[in-house]
């Protein structure tokens, strides 16, 4: 009972985890096969990826707004000198 117990928590565990469909079966012929997969899923999220790889994913939209505002204050920076220049080069009335 035990150990129906714990390959239904490994597969629960297993196919929540990662892109696979197995049965209970499946873990009880090839229990080390179940534990190899229980330990990837400590290196892998739900989509198949790597950890590493999803964190990097999730930081570049951060890196990307930041870069869009960035640009965004260059730019009303250079729209502002130009209007100064502007005022000052002409004469302007009103």
């Amino acid at each position: 009972m035990l150990m129906a117990l714990c390959s239904c928590f490994l597969l629960c565990t297993v196919t929540d985890m990662l892109p696979v469909a197995l049965t209970p079966e499946d873990f009880r012929q090839n229990p080390e096969f179940g534990k190899l997969l229980k330990a990837l899923t400590q290196h892998l999220v739900p989509s198949g990826a790597s950890v590493a790889s999803q964190q990097d994913v999730q930081e570049v939209p951060v890196f990307t707004v930041s870069a869009y505002l960035d640009w965004f204050a260059f730019f009303r920076v250079a729209i502002y000198c130009h209007m100064l220049y502007d005022i000052s080069t002409h004469s302007y009335v009103g």
